[in-house]
């Protein structure tokens, strides 16, 4: 694979991969980019996205397309912050990396060296699991529980986090989780001394001149031209209903950034750990991040994902070494790559998910191509069409999906307070003539789907919802299905006849 595999070559033998940098030729038209880009963003009815591409050491271009908010619209710019999800954790690994430099942490060391509450189901995997592993999703961890209350609910303490750890599931090879990187943010947490969020701020944000980029969601939402955060619902774009909170930014996916920062991000990778002079990390720690770890040889639309280094996905574009990392959320999507040999790199951040997704990957190829010397291949408009007419459509069959809840009962009849020891509180309050429930942060309206199954729509999309009876009350709330199933127990049982 030409380039590709050569400096991958490179990679594997731990060789820095400056040693087959190639400087890129072709002048990039960036008035022609715009109007392609703008375009087909009017085309499609999207809201707000905005860009930084880093050549070398510098940032050659940045521009903003759209608004950040409805009411008003207001200008996305580059220095317009939005959250950028699992972004953050190449930055966690970072933060672990420096402590490497420092001599605090070691990346082969067993993790409960650092965190002796770390356990798993698996006693021998508990004890060898290393650092490096979670840096890479080796051995695929997942829990349900701990990743709703982490990033969704919000209900997540250590007492909580540490209880239902022995329930994780082990998939025993590569797995992508955000479970490795909140664990990784509490070997942060241990060996500084200091949050996640404050040890980055101290240690990466402020030397590095990032002043658009925090792990505090009341801090992201505080500057004055923050990206709202939009759904499209109705034919219009809204703001979206859940939203991250303090509670929920968490070491995997709890930063909020502007593309002028992500580029300082880049470039403090493409430039072996220093960024405007200032070194944030020894050259040997960004070529370990570098160093292939697992194979998961998968890919995302056309960007391959060969092998994975410590936090970013070591991939290909067209058979160039593509680094990157991306982060969707609910109003929220970001791309952040480079390609080392080429020594150029990109950062894209939208105020929208789903449709927005696919836009803001097709511009970082538009990107490439220009820089490489490559033709456009897709046709942008001609994409942009596609997926307008796919949008209307799905709005004409979306439209009587969401059928009036109809209970058999009063609506207060289900309104009141439902425990569950391993999930907390469910509130559900009477609200427009429908039941609104609330779980710590999230938020979600019942509502029934066309088969008539009542259904609880949310930011983890329309769950299954079902209401169970005891002794002619209502007794039980149901929110999911099969292993993912939230069960809550209602607080006080009234005596409403039995219904279902």
């Amino acid at each position: 694979m030409r380039i590709y595999g050569l400096v991958l070559g490179v990679l594997l033998f731990g060789m820095p991969v400056e040693l087959v940098a190639a400087e890129v030729q072709a002048a990039v038209d960036f008035p022609a980019l715009e109007r392609r880009w703008e375009n087909a963003r009017k085309v499609m009815g999207l809201p707000g996205v905005s860009i930084a591409i880093v050549q070398g050491n510098e940032v050659v271009y940045e521009h903003g397309f759209g608004h950040r908010s409805v009411e008003p619209k207001v200008a996305f710019t580059p220095q317009t912050p939005s959250y950028v999800a699992s972004v953050t954790k190449t930055f966690t690994g970072f933060a672990i990396m420096q402590l490497v430099d420092d001599g605090k942490v070691r990346l082969d060391v067993p993790v409960v060296t650092y965190l002796p509450r770390f356990q798993l189901s698996d006693a021998d995997l508990t004890a060898r699991i290393t650092v490096r592993d979670l840096l890479c999703h080796r051995y695929g961890l997942s829990n349900w529980p701990i990743g709703f209350a982490e990033a969704y609910s919000g209900l997540c303490d250590d007492d909580f986090f540490y209880r239902e750890l022995p329930h994780t599931n082990i998939k025993g090879t590569w797995e992508y989780d955000n479970l490795h990187f909140t664990l990784l943010g509490r070997v942060v947490e241990a060996v500084s001394g200091q949050p996640w969020q404050e040890y980055l701020r101290d240690h990466v944000f402020v030397p590095a001149g990032m002043t658009r980029t925090t792990g505090r969601a009341s801090e992201l939402y505080a500057f004055a031209d923050v990206a709202q955060p939009l759904t499209f619902e109705n034919g219009t774009w809204a703001p979206a209903t859940l939203r991250k909170h303090d509670t929920t930014m968490h070491a995997a996916g709890g930063l909020g950034s502007s593309v002028g920062d992500l580029a300082t991000w880049i470039r403090l990778h493409l430039n072996g750990g220093v960024v405007d002079s200032k070194r944030l990390l020894s050259e040997a720690g960004i070529q370990e991040i570098l160093m292939p770890q697992v194979n998961p040889d998968t890919e995302f639309w056309r960007f391959g994902r060969k092998q994975m280094g410590l936090a970013w996905y070591l991939g290909d574009y067209k058979d160039d070494l593509l680094v990157h990392h991306f982060g969707s959320y609910i109003g929220a999507h970001a791309h952040v790559s480079f390609m080392p040999q080429h020594k150029i790199g990109v950062a894209v951040i939208a105020n929208s998910d789903e449709d927005m997704s696919m836009f803001v990957h097709r511009m970082t190829a538009d990107v490439y191509d220009a820089f490489l010397g490559r033709p456009l291949e897709d046709s942008m408009q001609g994409f942009a069409e596609s997926m307008r007419d796919i949008a209307a459509r799905q709005a004409e069959q979306d439209e009587p999906r969401r059928r009036k809840l109809n209970l058999p009962l009063p609506l207060k009849t289900y309104a009141g307070v439902y425990n569950s020891e391993q999930w907390r509180t469910l509130v559900l309050e009477v609200r427009d003539d429908t039941l609104v429930g609330h779980v710590g942060q999230l938020e979600f309206v019942l509502f029934r789907d066309q088969s008539g199954e009542i259904r609880a729509d949310s930011s983890l999309g329309d769950q299954p919802f079902q209401f169970s009876e005891s002794n002619g009350a209502i007794s039980e709330a149901c929110i999911g299905k099969e292993s993912n199933i939230m069960r809550f127990v209602r607080e006080a049982i009234g005596s409403p006849p039995t219904v279902f």
